[in-house]
């Protein structure tokens, strides 16, 4: 039986921590991801992390 008490992280969190994890790798300034809301929208949209960024960068 799983542990009830165990918190799980919410899926936008999961998805935002990915897309922070490639502007980092990727090389890009970090103030890219400094507001996380302006992400919800890529993130409703169902955009990958890649996608979302790739939009986010030409834009």
């Amino acid at each position: 039986m799983e542990d009830e008490t165990e918190l799980t992280e919410p899926p936008f969190e999961t998805w935002f921590r990915d897309v922070v994890e490639l502007v980092k790798n990727s090389g890009y300034s970090m103030d890219i991801v400094a507001y996380k809301g302006e992400w919800i929208d890529s993130f409703s949209d169902g955009l990958t992390p890649e996608n979302a960024l790739s939009k986010r960068i030409v834009h």
